[in-house]
């Protein structure tokens, strides 16, 4: 008697494995531990052999049937299935391997490794990631230009320009290196220059008047805030580092004697280290900011690196 999905719920094995045949060589394997597999016998070039269908219930009644019948089909063909099943299997690892999404864990794992910033991997993980979702399954090979416009035009259209001209530039590296691999002939992205809006300009305040600057640099003398807030400022126009590298910057840089801080490549945005002659009044800068932190490893405090922007 053929099985039913009754009967497969209820089937409990005691001590040892019990075998509940549906018919043409498709089983029902009960263990007593109350685990359930589908597998079907069948001969093969004069061999007896068995292929698993995979657990019941994920693996419906229905489902075993249909399985059961694609490799009865195989056989009549003169194919194997356990062979046919192995084979697909390989096709499709490689076909994963061959995704825009595998690619673009290759390139996000060599900008790890070239040392970029933090904030960098995070910007180019959340572009090849969430904004460009839509193409993460599909193959490298089928991927059209018209396919990578799509993605970038939904960016474009929130008003997001720039991080549409700049999520260009990163699919075109991710594109490159499957180049490279000969995994694909041309990048897709490389006939889009020019499709899409140039970025709103926007002009930064700034202060390009002399005697205005004078006023500033005065101001910024009489502040009566936190002594290493003034420190820092007037750090800032004497060094002219960015930011966030004085922000962060640490004693062991900076030598007073020779007049020499000596940003590591780690801190800088190009990846080289920064070197930046000290002038006199830059020296007694940081010589003051030492009389108010100490012999610690920061020059700043991390209560005062929040404020210096």
């Amino acid at each position: 008697m053929k099985l039913s999905d009754l009967k497969c719920r209820k089937a409990k094995a005691d001590e040892k494995l019990i075998k509940l045949s549906d018919g043409d060589g498709l089983f029902l394997h009960v263990y007593p531990n109350g685990k359930k597999l589908w597998r079907i016998s069948y001969r093969h070039a004069g061999k007896q052999r068995d292929m698993p269908f995979g657990p019941y219930p994920l693996v419906s009644l229905l489902e075993a049937r249909e399985k059961r019948y694609a490799a009865r089909k195989l056989l009549l063909d003169g194919k194997d299935p356990a062979t046919e099943k192995k084979a697909e299997e390989v096709a499709a690892a490689q076909r994963e391997e061959t995704t825009f999404a595998a690619y673009a864990n290759i390139y996000l794992d060599r900008l790890a490794k070239a040392g970029r910033s933090k904030p960098t991997l995070k910007k180019s993980r959340w572009i090849v990631e969430d904004l460009a979702k839509d193409l993460r399954s599909q193959q490298l090979i089928d991927i059209t230009p018209r396919d990578v416009l799509r993605v970038l035009r939904v960016v474009e259209a929130k008003g997001n320009r720039e991080t549409a001209r700049r999520m260009r530039g990163v699919l075109s590296c991710v594109f490159r290196l499957a180049v490279i691999e000969d995994v694909i002939q041309v990048d897709p992205s490389a006939p889009l220059k020019g499709a899409l809006l140039p970025p709103e300009t926007r002009h930064q305040s700034a202060i390009t008047n002399p005697e205005a600057f004078g006023a500033l640099l005065r101001a910024i003398d009489g502040y009566e805030g936190h002594r290493t807030i003034r420190l820092a400022l007037q750090l800032l126009a004497l060094t002219f580092p960015r930011p966030g590298e004085l922000r962060q910057s640490e004693w062991p840089e900076v030598d007073t004697k020779e007049a020499l801080w000596i940003i590591p490549a780690h801190r800088t945005k190009m990846r080289r280290e920064h070197r930046i002659p000290l002038s006199r009044q830059a020296v007694e800068k940081f010589e003051a900011l030492r009389e108010i932190t100490g012999e610690v490893s920061c020059a700043f405090p991390q209560s005062d690196r929040s404020t210096i922007r």
